[in-house]
């Protein structure tokens, strides 16, 4: 599964349960038209998944890295989102997630994610996007290199 793929299997489960408002990957202000939308804005690598396997051959050993798993933070957000369209999306959206934290027969988990005000104010300042309001993810799981 590559990191599309995964944030695209993301998207297909907010799909079935959010009506309101088409589902995209992006930010809130890219979005021509009103959407929901799944905002990554930070992945990183588990250094400890990531474990050299060294087989012995005739010739000697050859390494192979496994598959790293890898966590994307991202945001769930609405655009518009102060609106009652927008809000009825965020709320069916986060509520999806929550009730349904296992995608991809179990290689992926969605966990509700809090951050600080701090922490909020300083993604968003850099993004030079409004600060809004926002439901903030973990997704964790085995990604693959394309």
């Amino acid at each position: 599964m590559t990191l599309e793929s995964a944030l695209n299997a993301v998207c297909d489960a907010l799909r079935t349960r959010v009506t309101q408002l088409p589902v995209v990957i992006g930010r809130p202000d890219a979005q021509a038209e009103r959407a929901l939308c799944v905002w990554p804005w930070r992945m990183s690598e588990s250094a400890a998944g990531r474990q050299p396997f060294l087989p012995m051959t005739a010739r000697g050993a050859v390494y192979q890295a496994s598959v790293a798993p890898l966590t994307v933070q991202f945001f769930l957000m609405a655009s518009p989102a102060l609106d009652s369209v927008g809000l009825q999306a965020l709320d069916a959206g986060r509520r999806a997630l929550i009730d349904n934290p296992v995608l991809d027969q179990g290689r992926l988990q969605i966990v509700s994610e809090t951050l600080s005000m701090e922490e909020l104010a300083g993604i968003f300042l850099s993004a030079h996007l409004p600060l809004g309001l926002c439901a903030p993810f973990l997704l964790r799981g085995i990604v693959e290199a394309t």
